[in-house]
């Protein structure tokens, strides 16, 4: 008996068809309950169950380096068959699509992806998908051109309304956003169906989580595993999909027409029967779903935004959605290529320079007063000195200018001006002197032009400089809030690029608060904690920590484009 499907073993997966509002089953190991979830898995016995054990014990050798015995099958196939689940087809021939990455020495296999494409392909009357994601450039493709046939078939795609958490729905469903603009743009002669489990008492992120991986052609054809739609499982991931061809087998067939019926009666509040007298009656699925609709349950349009923040993310979907792994070098390469400055000896040069600073410091520090200076008393005289001077503008403009050019992390000196400074005061200056360093480099991005900070950064920051060019003020604010290089790196660039220097500024100062008022409410928080911890800076600090996680939720759901 073997099984494949979206069920991973983990948590927040447990539910009936019924997906209660309130299921007080569907618990967290903390006891807190979570939504609604909706999979699927196909369980087989025979010689599809024996291939899968081997697959499997292929795989634990590959990965642990450790033999697992093998199963010896029972006398009669059926022997492990549970017996309160009703065979849905028997003797029927079962097919293994599988992803696998190259591995040590190991070819790659995208036998997923090319069974995806060929059912597309000889897809006649409709194809019903549902899954997690909807990212693959290449499944998106050849839906469209399938909805640009002029007898093509239906397509009707189940989707979960938002997915899980905050990194991907800045990611995931955004790009979806980009695939499900291609495919309406494409349904001229309104085939096309993307939907979203509905049931009443169930909104935004709490609505029915759409986890399976499933597709149904024609009532001939279904495939049930763990590949989802997006690039990953097309070449990155390991992925494993049964498949079922009814052939010339009308038990089958009939099997496959039961499963479409009990899915989308499950989605629609009614029975299979309801389902297979609607769509007898319309010929449509999508006709069928529009007049079972009414119930407390239904599939309903999904709605997406895509605009120029979606582009913005759909840049990059190499980085958020890969379709083959990357290795290191390579990947190195390609974010900061330094061929033309001949790295073997660029790198060896660093190194020697490296390597003089640490003996000179060793050697200052030996028979120098260097170590009078950086005693516990005289760091705290400096503090002092610096919290008193009429100067102290001065001095972080200077920390932060010189920080700026030898690249050190702006955290760093954020952190250490509200030190000195406390939360009020270090805030103002920590900005003031992130953004004065921001000019800096700016304009030294500028001087050194495009040529030669392209030949610097490569490809990726090229392109990020195309990208700061069109949609400055934008760009700039987004890449401040999720950064995606070191800070003075983004300021260089930004200076070779064709961003205005007041949209630079104005970016910058809207991207860098947020930041720099979580980093000063924290460390402010973190130090009273420390030197005096009782109940009301406990208080405070807790307070302060909440505020910085639900002001960032917040920031993130106004970034969203889907609407609520």
């Amino acid at each position: 008996l073997a099984f494949a499907g979206g069920l991973d073993l983990t948590t927040e997966r447990w539910d009936t068809t019924g997906h209660q509002v309130r299921d007080k089953r569907r618990r967290m190991p903390n006891g807190a309950l979570y939504r609604p979830h909706h999979d699927i898995q196909m369980m087989v016995s025979g010689r599809p169950a024996q291939s899968l054990g081997t697959y499997f014990r292929y795989h634990w050798k590959l990965a642990t380096g450790k033999d697992l015995p093998a199963v010896t099958p029972p006398p009669a196939s059926d022997e492990n068959w549970p017996r309160m689940v009703e065979v849905d087809a028997a003797d029927c021939r079962i097919g293994i699509a599988r992803t696998r990455p190259a591995y040590k020495g190991e070819p790659e296999i995208h036998e997923v992806e090319q069974l995806y494409l060929a059912a597309i392909e000889k897809a006649e009357s409709y194809i019903y998908i549902e899954n997690q994601y909807l990212t693959s450039l290449n499944i998106t493709r050849a839906l469209v051109r399938r909805l640009q046939d002029e007898n093509g078939p239906e397509v009707i795609i189940v989707l979960p309304y938002s997915t899980d958490g905050w990194l991907s729905q800045y990611t995931m469903d955004i790009l979806r956003a980009q695939a499900i603009k291609a495919l309406y743009e494409a349904d001229t002669r309104n085939r096309l169906g993307i939907l979203y489990a509905h049931k009443e008492g169930l909104t935004g992120d709490d609505t029915i989580k759409i986890h399976s991986k499933l597709m149904i052609v024609d009532d001939r054809f279904v495939r049930i595993g763990s590949s989802n739609l997006n690039n990953r499982s097309m070449g990155f991931d390991t992925e494993c999909d049964l498949a079922l061809e009814a052939e010339r087998n009308d038990n089958a067939g009939k099997a496959i027409e039961h499963l479409r019926n009990r899915l989308l009666g499950e989605h629609m509040g009614v029975t299979p029967a309801d389902v297979r007298k609607a769509v007898g009656r319309s010929g449509s699925l999508l006709r069928a779903i529009a007049e079972l609709r009414g119930n407390s349950r239904s599939l309903e349009k999904l709605e997406v935004a895509f605009d120029s923040t979606a582009a913005f993310i759909a840049e990059e979907q190499d980085l958020f959605d890969p379709d083959r792994p990357i290795e290191p070098e390579v990947f190195a390469s390609h974010w900061l290529p330094l061929e033309k400055l001949q790295k073997d000896r660029f790198r060896f040069i660093q190194l020697t320079v490296l390597l003089l600073l640490l003996l000179g410091g060793a050697l200052a520090w030996q028979f120098t007063s260097l170590q009078e200076y950086l005693s516990v008393d005289s760091v705290k005289e400096a503090v002092v000195f610096l919290q008193n001077s009429d100067l102290a503008i001065l001095y972080i403009i200077g920390a932060y200018a010189a920080g700026s050019l030898l690249v050190v992390p702006i955290t760093v000196l954020i952190t250490l001006t509200v030190l000195v400074y406390g939360m009020y005061k270090g805030f103002l200056l920590a900005l003031l002197g992130s953004v004065i360093s921001g000019i800096i480099t700016y304009w030294l991005g500028r001087i050194l032009g495009r040529d030669f900070v392209r030949s610097l950064a490569g490809n990726k920051l090229s392109a990020l400089s195309h990208k700061l060019g069109r949609r400055g003020i934008l760009s700039t604010f987004i890449i401040r809030l999720m950064p995606i290089a070191p800070y003075s790196v983004v300021n260089v660039v930004a200076g070779a690029s064709h961003i205005r220097f007041i949209d630079f500024v104005i970016g910058t100062v809207l991207g860098l608060m947020p930041g720099i008022l979580a980093i000063s409410g924290l460390v402010d928080r973190g130090y009273a904690l420390v030197k005096n911890p009782d109940f009301i800076t406990i208080s405070s600090a807790v307070g302060v920590f909440a505020g910085v996680v639900l002001a960032f939720y917040f920031i993130q759901k106004k970034l969203r484009l889907r609407k609520e």
